[in-house]
């Protein structure tokens, strides 16, 4: 399952060093550790695309992947030597239903895993804070303004727990960010 990968996601664990990797081929979801000498065994997580992998500063490896065969984000945790969480789903607005454009995540200082997708027009925000989300918001729209995503969606949390996002919009004659 790893010669044919669509999608990585890289993360460090600050707390030993090793790397990680996940990645989606012929539609399911790996995951790979490096020790600093060798990659470990490839472990399938779960039916899946798209994966993203952020890690906590207590060394938790948190995946978000678009689940196939469904218009679901579904989310697991992972510790090196331990079992996985079970799979979970992500909360998703009702707005939009084509998830699969693009999936970004980060992780902040406190260990709350932040989750971007960009559903058709809608950019939709969720966190997961200790062991529940959050519940989901759109991001390109503010009071009454609309502004439609034509592509990408990122988000990035700075130092102070400022949650950041970026994505592509043309609300006129140029596509803005």
């Amino acid at each position: 399952g790893s010669d044919n990968a669509d999608y990585t996601s890289l993360a460090v664990d600050k707390t030993n060093g090793y790397l990680y990797s996940v990645w989606d081929a012929a539609g399911e979801v790996f995951l790979s550790q490096y020790n600093k000498t060798e990659w470990s065994a490839t472990i399938k997580i779960g039916a899946g695309m798209m994966p993203k992998i952020q890690m906590g500063t207590d060394g938790i490896a948190h995946i978000v992947w678009h689940a196939v065969g469904s218009q679901k984000l579904q989310y697991v945790s992972w510790s090196s030597g331990k079992n996985f969480s079970n799979i979970e789903d992500l909360p998703i607005s009702a707005n939009g239903n084509d998830v699969d454009n693009v999936i970004d995540a980060a992780m902040d200082r406190f260990n709350r895993f932040h989750v971007i997708w960009r559903n058709d027009t809608f950019v939709q925000y969720v966190m997961r804070s200790n062991l529940s989300w959050s519940q989901p918001e759109i991001v390109n729209q503010v009071n009454t303004a609309f502004m439609p995503a034509k592509a990408g969606a990122s988000v990035w949390v700075a130092p102070t727990g400022i949650v950041n996002v970026a994505w592509v919009s043309n609300t006129g004659a140029n596509n803005e960010v």
